[in-house]
């Protein structure tokens, strides 16, 4: 989800067009750097993604769930074998057919693929989670948030580890991979309990002075925001200070995490 939320390249490409990368991708090399960060999110985790809304979606509003749709597609696709693979092997199209049929509402079917499989709209975690009485609450902290996009070498140099992801306080800053950070905020910068003293004088959204020596071996000084931490994390609603878990929310909780397996 997190992964999902955050993922610069997630916004501009479905999760059919990332599977196209998989050649490319899936335990692939190459000798040239790539920028990743900024245009691939794996098709793994953005359909582990839209797995949790539409299993969400389906037990709130058309008395089924995933179970059942993998079921379903079990039985007319999976079940007849013809040497260890399917006898009829399936389509993007018959996916959306199948789910139209076992939650019997074809124009929610069609709409969830074309925004979510042939498109790539965010998945409405939060929405889909507050029906089952669950918040999606930022972590509020925005020291870890560079800490994690920088690395120290043995001469002590602050280096950005990897390519700065666009929308962060480093790639507004135009400090990209492989430039070292001297100075934050009037203090050099030279072991890990520097950059945490530095941070833990701000609060997100503070701007500060850093001087910075760029890969190419000039020195310059910018500004930089210190952004905040974009995780977030998943709590009861029963938890949080005037949210009401109705009894509604605690019955599709209930039943959501409830185990099937048989006895």
């Amino acid at each position: 989800m997190n992964l999902r939320q955050n993922s610069p390249g997630a916004r501009f490409a479905s999760p059919i067009d990332m599977s196209r990368y998989a050649a490319f991708m899936d335990a692939a090399s190459s000798i040239d750097p790539l920028n990743s960060a900024n245009t691939y999110l794996s098709y793994y985790d953005q359909g582990a993604g839209i797995a949790l809304v539409l299993d969400l979606q389906l037990r709130q509003n058309h008395n089924t769930t995933l179970d059942k749709y993998m079921q379903a597609l079990w039985q007319q696709f999976g079940s007849k074998q013809q040497g260890y693979a399917p006898a009829n092997p399936y389509t993007v199209r018959d996916l959306r057919r199948v789910l139209g049929e076992i939650s019997k509402d074809t124009v929610f079917a069609n709409g969830f693929f074309r925004q979510y499989v042939y498109g790539h709209e965010q998945p409405r975690f939060s929405e889909s989670l507050l029906a089952a009485g669950l918040a999606l609450v930022p972590s509020r902290t925005q020291g870890p948030a560079l800490s994690r996009q920088v690395e120290f070498d043995k001469q002590g140099r602050c280096l950005v580890a990897a390519n700065t992801q666009i929308g962060s306080g480093l790639y507004k800053a135009g400090i990209d991979r492989g430039d070292q950070i001297l100075v934050l905020d009037g203090k050099p910068i030279k072991s890990a309990a520097d950059l945490e003293g530095a941070l833990r004088k701000h609060s997100p959204s503070d701007v500060v002075f850093v001087k910075v020596k760029t890969r190419g071996g000039l020195e310059k000084t910018t500004q930089l925001i210190l952004a905040d931490d974009p995780v977030v994390q998943v709590k009861p609603v029963e938890t949080m200070e005037k949210m009401v878990y109705s009894p509604t929310q605690k019955s599709l909780r209930e039943a959501w995490l409830a185990s099937q397996a048989a006895n």
